[in-house]
């Protein structure tokens, strides 16, 4: 194994970042390149690492010149899974149990994402990371919020609006396109992305819901996220050892028991993935490694305490071992 996927998400968001480029008459192609992604060689539904949709993202806000672009994106979006998600909800009985759906299956779109609700004065949905490690970047909550802001006020028989929109994002220059498209105040760099409906939201019924076609379709949607858990034994890895990883080298029992399982499962089910715990330990320790040095700056020393050496020392040469160079030339050549 030479590369564990940090966070997966659909290849439906490069798809879309592509259609939405184009639209505003901009070459996705030559952006795309910048990657190395093709997009004759992706299958649309397919899964793909969420860092190469995070470069995408930067890229096409760039090429854009606008800092409000997943706006754009949206009107794109076209995916089996996000369609059925989408359908389920509205054939709902009411919004309680619209709620309800899109809690249980949202990790469909997107690994990386959590999704969690708060309910008093109001009802808040708030989007977070789903792990300690950082993959959340502001397109994605733009897009969480943005889907339900579309899809979820025409649900009851009289439109509902947000209430309110807190996001931990920097103002952007394009501030005035949230407010358009939210129809509500929006506050940036808060503490948490919050999108806040109010209270009485909770008792409305949905119009033309369908019981019958809900429930078929989740059953639809309960297979896609049994076969998906499934799928990501690696993503379950990485998100295990990230929180293991700053008590120092964890063990294959240890680990076994952070996910749930016998050490002989675990073991079984790596085996059946052509993986080992010791190629999956490194790998994640290697990835984290570069997306410290890359993404936030982190210091040799803080980077060897979050992943568990004792010495900084113990770090640089397993990253020379690993990457082929030192962590300081890694992060000069970014």
């Amino acid at each position: 194994m030479t590369s564990l996927p940090s966070h997966t998400t659909l290849a439906t968001w490069i798809y879309a970042i592509h259609h939405a480029l184009e639209h505003e008459g901009i070459n996705s192609e030559a952006i795309l390149a910048k990657q190395n992604l093709d997009l004759s060689e992706l299958k649309q539904h397919a899964r793909v690492p969420k860092h190469w949709v995070n470069t995408l993202w930067r890229e096409a806000i760039a090429a854009s010149n606008n800092d409000a672009f997943s706006l754009r994106v949206l009107h794109f979006l076209n995916d089996p899974a996000l369609n059925a998600l989408i359908t389920s909800v509205q054939a709902s009985a009411d919004i309680r149990q619209a709620l309800a759906i899109l809690l249980r299956y949202y990790k469909l779109i997107s690994s990386g994402i959590k999704i969690s609700l708060e309910i008093d004065d109001d009802v808040r949905l708030i989007v977070s990371d789903a792990t300690p490690m950082p993959y959340l970047i502001y397109e994605d909550v733009d897009l969480v919020f943005g889907l339900i802001k579309k899809f979820g006020g025409n649900l009851p028989k009289n439109e509902v609006k947000p209430s309110r929109m807190e996001l931990t994002r920097p103002v952007p220059q394009r501030a005035a396109d949230y407010a358009t498209f939210f129809e509500c105040s929006v506050a940036f760099n808060c503490e948490r992305n919050v999108l806040a409906f109010p209270a009485h939201v909770l008792d409305a019924d949905i119009p033309g819901n369908n019981p019958a076609l809900s429930q078929h379709v989740e059953q639809f949607l309960a297979a896609q996220t049994s076969r998906l858990e499934e799928q990501n034994l690696r993503d379950r890895l990485h998100s295990a050892l990230v929180t293991m990883l700053p008590a120092g080298t964890p063990k294959l029992e240890q680990l076994a028991s952070k996910l749930n399982m016998s050490t002989r499962t675990l073991q079984r089910k790596l085996q059946s993935e052509n993986l080992s715990f010791k190629s999956a330990l490194n790998t994640t320790r290697l990835d984290l490694a570069k997306e410290y040095l890359r993404e936030q700056h982190l210091p040799v020393q803080e980077i060897a305490y979050r992943l568990g050496f004792s010495e900084p020392s113990n770090f640089v040469r397993f990253f020379k071992q690993h990457a082929g160079m030192r962590p300081s030339e890694f992060e000069r050549g970014q």
